[in-house]
Formats: C-alpha cells, structure tokens, sequence
C-alpha cells in the first residue's frame, strides 16, 4: 500500500511529535492517570518550564487535554490508545540496534570529536 506526499509528510511530522524524548516521558506519565505540571516534574524530573512547553505543544496537536478542578488544571491523554500501540510498538526496540558508539563525553563537546582528537 502506497501512500501520497501528504499522508507521508503528516505522518512524518506525527512520528517528529512523539519521538521527542521529553514528550514521550510526559505522554507515558500521563498514561497512569490525569496530572497536574507540578505532578509531572516530580514524576519525571524534568524542569517545570520544559513540562510547560511540552504539554503546549501536545495540547495544540491534539494529543492532550486539560480539565480544571478547583485552581488545579490536570492534563490528560486524549486518545490512550496512543501510548498503547506505542507500548505495542516498543516490543521492536529489542530488534533493534543503534550504530552510535559508546564514548566517554568531556566538556567542552567539541573535545570529543576526531580532529581534536588527533592534536591532543
């Protein structure tokens, strides 16, 4: 099944959405129940303005929703199905393998690439 430039462009930008790290974090802390920003910083460590961006983002894509209770607003996953077909999809990750070397990683970054490498 062959698929047009504008279903693959969309998917494409879906599949950018979810693969960030951060959202995924908070998508799958989510999945366990509604929470408030301050209940997803704890939950996964992240900073308050990095969950605050985040869910923005989710929210405009439509991913997730937010209900007020009282001075609370509590975020939820509009579609938790979502989050199950990518637990679903995760069963792959055992199959596959990263072509990214281990290395040990000093600041300054640029320390680490091959150039500096060979003058050091």
């Amino acid at each position: 099944m062959v698929q047009d430039d504008k279903f693959i462009d969309a998917f494409a930008e879906f599949l950018s959405i979810l693969g960030e790290k951060s959202r995924l974090q908070i998508l799958f802390a989510l999945h366990e129940a509604p929470r408030s920003v301050k209940e997803i910083v704890k939950v996964t460590g992240l900073s308050q303005p990095l969950v605050s961006f985040h869910l923005k983002t989710l929210r405009e894509r439509g991913l997730v929703g937010t209900e007020r209770k009282k001075t609370f607003a509590y975020n939820y996953i509009i579609d938790k199905e979502l989050v199950d077909d990518l637990l679903k999809l995760s069963k792959h990750l055992e199959n596959y393998s990263s072509q990214e070397e281990d290395f040990d990683f000093k600041w300054p970054p640029w320390r680490n690439c091959k150039f500096f490498k060979d003058f050091s």
